[in-house]
């Protein structure tokens, strides 16, 4: 059984812990420095006394000790960040994988792409950065303040006047900031579904001279993220020199206020040193806690819609402990009464077939009448709205849905190849490891040997995307090696031989006919070769099943199929 993925984005573990927990000793140290220095300022006692002494010495423990935290700390909290940031990658991309095919009928590959490495980049940056430096920069605010006003309430209230000045005017651009961001994050995503669907469709745009045409487009698309980003710069140009603009303010008027305490002796100098230390060191986390709001709402939005299609629903399928020996001897497929909408519109119904074994079936009928979608009900790719799938008695939906796909091989007009090398290729998803002998039997009935001897490096040859290095013919034979190999029960073939010539058509045919003895042959074409020598043919048209028979059968008693033969240029084969 395939189960619903529930991890959780982010978790705290024990070394994300120890990390954090490292630097706020850190933090802490940094915290007492000043403290020392102000001991050592204000102590009337020389540098050569025991008391100096061990404050130097207290002061580069305090040093060493800060950074050496911070150091051991940040590696713990940016490994920890980056294997729960992997995991994520993981988990999502093994989700997408399990999702159903009317998922991705509706999701862009290129956003969803987005999805598993920009996002969960953002999800790193969050993790390895904003939150660590959010909650060691709340601990040294709440700390260094709680000290400040230890040493000196007067000197303190002026330092805090700085925070709800800073919140005034950052609050209502930290609104417009969030919606650019939001904006920001849909953009980039729409980037990277146009980049990914222009390099898949180059022959495509090449074919049709579309260069100038995408390019504009692309440049739109970078504009428009471009100009956020000028945007937000421009929010960045405006809080970057308010805020040094009000820490400089207030620099001033604590060493302006201190001079006068000075002077009339309420003050130390160690005190007003300290507090100097005190204002550089607050200055920092409270900048880094003015921009995390920023960082948390894009680690906010990536969050929302990794979760929402990790919540997506996979495929189901219970898992009994069923009658394999009934299933697995000599399996025949019944579908019964079945019917198929999509979006609302009505794609097939009221079907009923049979796939006995060891014979040859064949499915035709007009483009668009449902051929391909029958073949995915089959394969439960998609889920049928009314009616049954039944294999020698027992219902396809009390079957493991890896197990109910085990038992068919199927050759698609899609002809889709993987990246690696053609042996990679070959062995795609099998259970078991063929030896060299099952190799060059599949390669032999595929036509394909030849070939293959051809390149100069055999089977190790290594396939670009999508295979174009290989001929539509050369790929569609690899299809048909593939899925000879499964030794599957059920061989479907859909427009298999479409892109092949008489020779290599002859040759599959004639494997065809030696598959059959092990397995059903499930067939759509248009060829006369591939429809004439069928045990049966079912004729869809108007979304039903028209008639069944032979060939002869059927061009005798279905008008409709005697006219589809006619516009398929085919003849009449002979009784």
């Amino acid at each position: 059984m395939i189960k619903q993925t529930r991890s959780a984005i982010f978790h705290l573990n024990y070394f994300f812990i120890l990390g954090i927990s490292l630097t706020l000793l850190s933090s802490l140290a940094g915290i007492l420095v000043p403290l020392i220095i102000r001991k050592m300022i204000d102590s009337e006692s020389t540098l050569t006394t025991n008391v100096s002494t061990n404050n130097i010495f207290l002061l580069i423990c305090l040093l060493i000790a800060q950074t050496s935290f911070n150091a051991v700390g940040e590696f713990l909290i940016s490994r920890e960040g980056e294997r729960q940031v992997a995991d994520t990658r993981y988990n999502l991309q093994k989700h997408l994988i399990y999702l159903p095919l009317s998922f991705f009928n509706e999701h862009y590959s290129g956003q969803l792409s987005s999805r598993v490495i920009n996002d969960t980049n953002i999800i790193k940056d969050f993790i390895t950065v904003t939150l660590p430096e959010s909650i060691t920069g709340i601990f040294t605010v709440i700390s260094s303040i709680s000290i400040l006003f230890y040493l000196d309430w007067r000197l303190s209230a002026i330092l805090l006047s700085l925070f709800p000045i800073d919140l005034l005017i950052m609050s209502p651009i930290g609104k417009f900031e969030k919606k650019i961001t939001r904006k920001t994050q849909k953009e980039t995503s729409d980037l990277s579904l146009l980049v990914t669907e222009e390099i898949q469709n180059i022959r495509f745009i090449k074919i049709n001279a579309a260069e100038q045409s995408v390019s504009t487009s692309l440049k739109n698309k970078i504009r428009n993220i471009l100009n956020l980003n000028i945007k937000s710069d421009f929010f960045l140009t405006i809080t970057n020199p308010i805020q040094n603009f009000l820490a400089l303010t207030l620099m001033l008027s604590i060493i302006l206020y201190g001079g006068v305490r000075l002077k009339n002796g309420s003050l130390s100098v160690g005190t007003l040193t300290s507090f100097i230390l005190f204002f550089f060191q607050l200055f920092a986390p409270a900048s880094s806690l003015a921009t995390s709001y920023a960082d948390y709402t894009k680690f906010q939005g990536a969050t929302e819609k990794i979760k929402k299609i990790m919540g997506t629903p996979l495929e189901f399928h219970p898992l009994p402990k069923a009658s394999a020996n009934k299933i697995y001897t000599q399996p025949t497929i019944y579908l019964q009464n079945i019917s198929f909408s999509y979006k609302k519109r009505t794609i097939l119904k009221n079907i009923n077939m049979t796939f006995p074994p060891n014979t040859k079936i064949a499915i035709v009928g007009p483009s668009g009448v449902g051929k391909t979608t029958l073949i995915n009900l089959l394969l439960r790719l998609y889920t049928v709205n009314s009616g049954d799938i039944f294999i020698n008695g027992v219902t396809a939906s009390s079957i493991p849905l890896d197990a109910w796909r085990s038992f068919f091989s199927v050759v698609s007009q899609d002809n889709t190849i993987m990246t690696g090398t053609l042996y990679e290729n070959l062995i795609f998803g099998l259970q078991y490891m063929p030896t060299a002998q099952e190799i060059s039997k599949a390669l032999e009935a595929s036509n394909l040997s030849h070939d293959v001897h051809q390149m100069s490096d055999g089977l190790n040859t290594h396939l670009s995307e999508h295979g174009t290095n290989l001929s539509g013919g050369q790929r569609q034979r690899l299809q048909i090696a593939q899925a000879y190999l499964r030794h599957s029960k059920f061989f479907i073939l859909d427009e298999a031989t479409a892109n092949l010539d008489p020779d290599s058509e002859n040759t599959i045919s004639k494997m065809i006919d030696m598959v059959k003895e092990n397995s059903s042959v499930i067939t759509i074409a248009h060829r006369l070769s591939t429809i004439t020598n069928a045990d049966k043919i079912y004729f869809l048209n108007n979304k039903e099943i028209a008639g069944a028979g032979t060939h002869s059968e059927l061009l005798k008693t279905l008008p409709a199929y005697r006219r589809y033969v006619d516009e398929q240029f085919i003849s009449k084969s002979p009784n």
